[in-house]
């Protein structure tokens, strides 16, 4: 820094030579006006109008406690059915609303399926209607094949959380055991009276698992649906043989052949005869 520059910041300053004309122009000159801001208390003070059926609720409840004191009997028991009407109105308004954003939100999601429905198969130039069916069919087959890997990989994440878990109370068991048996040895070798509960060994469900523990290893049964709906069913491979013998039996009828020189009368009367006689249950007389 210069020497000049130095001798004239004193000077214009009014620090030397002493100038108090100067120093209270400089005063004046570099002091900030205070300029009014609201306080936050004036800002808390004013009362914002509601926006929402939560916040007309709220104010409702806080006029419900203040006004009926410095009204009469009548008019606050008026006032008390309003407000209370009122309150039901606004929790119904609240519901409506609600239901229709979720109606909202689900003509939204149904839309945008409908807008990228029309996938193209073919990317550009000629193709004939079997090359597309062939494309159609492996897309959709690739897209099937996606949807069971992601089945399968949601089955694997669940078995291996309850793994987790069941790993996880294992280790609490086991840590809860020596626990106890420390406090066994404890109270044994100081000849003190040892609660019944110390006596029971605590299981240990990664060691030896109950039924239910091995339950709570198996997948969600609405996974294994989901993933049995995407794979197709086995078919008996013993359908697929080509070589299956059908056995026609035949069946003859044994037609009773009638003489044509015989009488017709007689005929009919024998074979009524024999009907009888099959169709009859006899009982023989001793």
């Amino acid at each position: 820094m210069k020497s000049y520059t130095i001798k004239h910041a004193f000077r214009d300053s009014g620090m030397w030579p002493i100038s108090y004309k100067i120093a209270l122009k400089k005063m004046r000159q570099y002091s900030t006006k205070k300029t009014t801001q609201a306080t936050p208390e004036v800002i808390d003070s004013i009362e914002l109008p509601p926006t929402t059926y939560f916040q007309c609720e709220t104010r409702l409840y806080e006029w419900e406690e203040r006004v009926p004191d410095i009204l009469s009997s009548p008019s606050a028991r008026r006032f008390q059915s309003w407000a209370h009407a009122t309150k039901v109105h606004l929790s119904k308004a609240q519901l409506q609303h609600h239901e229709n954003q979720l109606v909202r939100q689900q003509l939204i999601a149904q839309s945008k399926p409908r807008i990228g429905n029309r996938r193209s198969i073919n990317t550009g130039g000629p193709i004939d209607v079997e090359t597309a069916r062939q494309k159609k069919r492996a897309k959709e087959q690739k897209e099937k094949d996606e949807a069971i890997r992601k089945a399968q990989k949601a089955i694997n994440n669940d078995i291996r959380r309850s793994k987790i878990a069941l790993n996880r109370r294992g280790i609490e068991a086991r840590k809860s055991e020596r626990e106890r048996k420390k406090i066994l040895l404890e109270l044994t070798a100081k000849e003190e009276f040892i609660p019944l509960e110390l006596l029971v060994p605590i299981h240990d469900p990664e060691k030896d698992p109950t039924p239910a523990d091995l339950e709570s290893l198996q997948p969600h049964p609405s996974l294994v649906q989901a993933l049995q709906e995407l794979q197709p069913s086995p078919i008996d491979p013993m359908l697929l043989n080509d070589d299956i013998e059908f056995q026609l039996e035949l069946l003859e009828e044994l037609v009773e052949k009638v003489d044509d020189s015989s009488d017709a009368g007689s005929y009919e009367s024998e074979r009524s005869i024999d009907s009888i006689a099959r169709n009859a249950d006899f009982i023989s007389f001793e």
